[in-house]
């Protein structure tokens, strides 16, 4: 409750929450089935490894990468941030990199041309 207060202080049409360190269960079409409707998701901080860990190449990041092309939105702070990328730093560590959630695209400023 602690955590999703503020979320639901805003008054959004929902709010769920949504954790699991299991695979299986990050693949379970029930366990993310709130996803297929989202409009936005946000990680919390923690451990990017423990996040990437849980969800890479699951039902559930399938879900997540559907959400963002059909213009969700997905955000997060510190740990939360750092796993959506396509490459991540382990534990803060830039020499020791893995695989992110690849949710990040190429951005260009404004007034930029190919």
């Amino acid at each position: 409750d602690g955590f999703l207060k503020p979320w639901r202080d805003l008054k959004p049409a929902s709010v769920e929450w949504l954790h699991t360190r299991d695979r299986k269960a990050a693949d379970d079409p029930e366990f993310v089935k709130p996803l297929t409707a989202a409009t936005a998701v946000w990680f919390s901080g923690g451990d990017q490894r423990r996040i990437t860990d849980s969800y890479r190449d699951t039902r559930f990041h399938a879900e997540l990468k559907a959400l963002a092309a059909r213009g969700g939105v997905v955000g997060g702070t510190s740990a939360g941030a750092m796993c959506q990328s396509d490459v991540m730093n382990e534990g803060g560590t830039p020499a020791k990199s893995r695989p992110g959630l690849g949710l990040l695209v190429e951005s260009r400023a404004v007034g930029d041309r190919e």
